[in-house]
């Protein structure tokens, strides 16, 4: 069986130090250097799968093409319905998971859902932009593996939100 793409690289000293309390006790998390252009996301995912950010590109199409065939699903994403309740309200939720660009477009366009979403899907082929939850679960989707998405240690709901295991 081959070691995962991870095993071998440099860590970053400062992700590491940042990292909140209770990841789980799983030796495939760790804290690995990656270019600093703003895909560290898709490069981060390059390096755990083969061990280099060759991928990233590929991965970065994946994610758009993930998010445009299944929009639908992604307006009505079930992490989202899941969590919302009376104290969270569902269009504040789906808005957190979006980018500045998109959330921009989805605050201005009457909350259209399926407007945000393409645009998220557009965000995601243009080179060295940050990346939102959509990308992080449409991320999770194409490569067929959980990502677990660490959130900073303090107190409040967000973190409540963002701070778990997504799977495909």
């Amino acid at each position: 069986m081959p070691l995962p793409g991870h095993v071998g690289l440099p860590q970053d000293k400062l992700a590491k130090s940042l990292a909140p309390d209770n990841l789980p006790s799983q030796p495939e998390i760790v804290a690995s250097r990656t270019t600093p252009d703003g895909t560290c996301l898709f490069n981060a995912v390059s390096l755990a799968l083969v061990g280099d950010e060759t991928q990233m590109t590929l991965l970065h199409l994946l994610v758009a093409a993930e998010l445009v065939l299944n929009s639908e699903f992604y307006t009505r994403h079930p992490r989202i319905t899941l969590f919302s309740s009376a104290d969270h309200d569902e269009e504040k939720l789906f808005s957190l998971c979006l980018t500045r660009d998109s959330d921009g477009v989805y605050l201005s366009t009457n909350k259209s859902k399926e407007d945000a979403i393409w645009l998220e899907a557009l965000v995601a082929t243009t080179s060295k932009k940050w990346s939102g939850l959509f990308h992080i679960v449409a991320l999770s989707t194409v490569t067929a593996r959980p990502i677990f998405s660490a959130y900073p240690n303090c107190h409040t709901w967000i973190r409540d939100f963002l701070h778990s295991e997504i799977c495909p």
